[in-house]
């Protein structure tokens, strides 16, 4: 029996990339797809872009260590209560510029420019500390760099937190505000 030929490699290879990889690739972009849609779909597609923003804003409440209008100053007093808490301080990859204040070192790295200054404030929660801007949140006078402890949305889950953190920022305090949670791009 004559014995028959190999493809040479690259036409294996070849197969693979388009006949496996090619499919895995398609589920994932599939998979992706949905999964982003589903986060970036409007409430009802006959809604104004008031009434979407309204449906994926949510109410929250952000547990404030300190505030002071001087970053270095508040970036300070944020060291000095992680240190003492246990809770990590974490910039989130922000930057203190001169000119503009906090911005993102990189406003293209979560695939999307945040607004005109390369700032995005902090939305969901996490265990660590971050110094924000005011202005990214509603019923905060403007002008401010805040220290926040957590972000919370309930509000007895806010209350727990403030009273954990009331040891070691004896002036923190809870503000209740609206947070948008839907796309940013």
């Amino acid at each position: 029996m004559p014995e028959i030929p190999k493809a040479p490699p690259f036409k294996r290879w070849g197969f693979f990339i388009k006949g496996v990889l090619m499919k895995k690739i398609s589920l994932l972009f599939i998979a992706f797809m949905s999964i982003t849609s589903v986060y970036c779909a409007a409430a009802d597609p006959t809604d104004s872009i008031e009434d979407s923003i309204k449906a994926q804003t949510i109410p929250t409440y952000l547990i404030i260590l300190g505030s002071k209008k001087n970053y270095y100053d508040v970036l300070k007093i944020a060291k000095s209560i992680s240190k003492k808490s246990g809770i990590s301080y974490d910039d989130e990859g922000m930057i203190y510029d001169k000119k503009k204040g906090l911005i993102d070192s990189d406003p293209t790295a979560n695939g999307y420019p945040s607004d005109e200054d390369d700032y995005l404030g902090r939305r969901g929660n996490g265990d660590f500390i971050s110094i924000e801007k005011s202005e990214a949140y509603n019923g905060l006078k403007k002008g401010f760099y805040i220290i926040v402890g957590s972000i919370q949305e309930k509000s007895q889950d806010a209350e727990k937190m403030l009273k954990f953190y009331k040891k070691y920022a004896p002036d923190a305090y809870i503000q209740k505000t609206h947070i948008f949670m839907g796309c940013m791009h």
